[in-house]
């Protein structure tokens, strides 16, 4: 159970930073 949240934590911090990654490039290119 403690690695499968962590493991999700790690997920779901991975896609927040793409998702800035994305919003900040969209906003730079704009």
């Amino acid at each position: 159970m403690i690695s499968q949240l962590t493991l999700e934590q790690k997920l779901q911090g991975v896609i927040l930073m793409i998702i800035c990654f994305v919003a900040v490039a969209n906003y730079l290119i704009k």
